[in-house]
């Protein structure tokens, strides 16, 4: 639940065309309320309404993915029960021959203290709306667009959320005026991910142009009420998809650990360079790497890994089982005096799993803030960051980047691959993780556009 203030003028209320409230109301007239409506929408009376509005509102998305931690799924409930108060009290119609909304019915019966009334009055035309993130504050406001109708911004106090939203970042909320006669987010907030935000986009629009279609007498404040369930699906059903490489592999982080007892480094490090498939990329200060290329059945180059050399130790990274296999067995055979010690991974959802638990918090966030760490961190995302520019993407049909960038057609994917970065570079800093800022791959794709915004 997102709760927060914003002072702004009438006259600035007036020309983004929010509505300003016709009294003000306290926190404690929200509060009671809200309770009166959750209290009115859960008794015997009305049962049947509101096993009807869940199913509507939750449908087949009842139950979360898996994959999400204890936490993350409490979280993702609290955030679903709020938003499913308000939208079946202020925009669900209590049956097909009453239009009246809960909130409606309750303000009719006139038995609501002042203040509370207030409330319902100034929230009640409010509708859940999909909305782009332009600029954030931290801890003092958000400033948002309409996605749809991309009219002029507004901007709603918002302490909470505008600390870990971002610029781009894809939102469905409600902008309500609050108590001081500002505006504000409340009733529930949705961000979607990256890989969630095209296809709700996409849904909310074919949902508000089926429902213009089939009923086309209904105003268009009837037609945004009936779409909120399609927001909150959306939002709820995200899961994993199945991540691929470019040989239609499972993505699955791989490293394959070696150890040379009576070789030497340098020894090791010649045979590396030996090696056709294998090419040097050194940083100063830092430990020899090489990137392990392959070529495609057309004869285009693909990245398959990339090589790790300490003194005693030397580590295969790759983003699947049998690559990492292969890569065992080339090593093993054309560098004398390596052993191979051990092969490990970690799926996508296994990672996902262990970042969100809370067990080891206390650890990584210890282990994240020295220095070294922190360093070796950024070296290994910047590293990331080179590589990526020369490999064949699916996303981009297989192209890679740099190509992406000289063809018309391909040149948009790689922009909004490139704001995926940039957004999370900005989430990275906000919470204080090591981050290597990808802005320098526009430079160097030729790519000047400004962040999307």
């Amino acid at each position: 639940m997102t709760k927060s203030k914003n002072k702004e003028s009438g006259r600035g209320r007036k020309r983004r065309g929010i509505k300003a409230p016709t009294s003000r109301y306290t926190r404690e007239d929200r509060e009671l309320a809200l309770g009166v409506l959750d209290d009115l929408l859960d008794s015997e009376d009305l049962a049947k309404l509101h096993d009807a509005l869940h199913e509507e509102f939750y449908g087949e998305t009842e139950h979360l993915p898996a994959v999400w931690s204890e936490q993350i799924r409490d979280d993702v409930e609290t955030q679903s029960a709020f938003a499913f108060l308000w939208w079946a009290c202020f925009d669900a119609e209590l049956s097909e021959d009453d239009p009246r909304t809960l909130a409606e019915y309750l303000l009719e019966q006139g038995e609501l203290p002042l203040g509370a009334r207030r409330f319902i009055e100034s929230v009640r035309s409010a509708r859940m709306r999909l909305y782009e993130v332009v600029l954030t504050r931290p801890g003092l406001s958000v400033t948002l667009r309409d996605a749809l109708e991309r009219g002029p911004p507004i901007r709603v106090r918002e302490r909470s959320a505008s600390e870990w939203l971002v610029r781009s970042d894809l939102v469905a909320a409600r902008i309500v005026p609050g108590p001081s006669e500002s505006l504000e987010l409340d009733g529930g907030l949705f961000c979607y991910g990256d890989m969630q935000r095209d296809a709700a986009l996409s849904s909310y629009e074919l949902e508000l142009r089926y429902s213009r279609k089939e009923d086309p007498e209904a105003s268009e404040d009837i037609i945004r009420r009936r779409a909120v369930p399609v927001l909150h699906h959306e939002w709820r059903s995200f899961e994993m998809p199945t991540l691929q490489n470019f040989d239609g592999e499972g993505i699955v982080p791989t490293r394959v650990v070696f150890e040379f007892p009576r070789m030497a480094s340098r020894t090791i490090a010649e045979g590396l360079d030996a090696l056709h498939l294998l090419e040097r990329t050194e940083s100063e200060g830092a430990e020899p790497q090489w990137s392990w290329f392959g070529t495609t059945e057309d004869e285009r180059v693909i990245s398959l890994g990339w090589i790790e050399l300490a003194e005693k130790e030397l580590v295969l990274h790759t983003n699947s089982r049998e690559r990492a296999e292969i890569g065992r067995a080339m090593l093993t055979e054309q560098v004398p005096g390596l052993h191979h010690v051990e092969t490990d991974h970690q799926s996508i959802q296994e990672m996902i799993r262990a970042h969100s638990s809370n067990d080891g918090v206390d650890e990584q966030e210890e282990l994240s803030a020295r220095p070294e760490v922190r360093e070796a961190i950024s070296n290994l995302l910047e590293n990331h960051q080179r590589s990526w520019l020369d490999e064949h993407i699916p996303a981009l049909d297989g192209c890679t980047p740099r190509e992406a960038a000289r063809d018309g057609s391909l040149r948009p994917r790689l922009l909004a691959l490139l704001d995926e970065q940039e957004r999370h570079y900005e989430r990275q800093i906000r919470q204080g993780s090591p981050a290597a800022d990808p802005g320098w791959l526009r430079k160097e794709l030729g790519l000047h556009e400004p962040f999307s915004t």
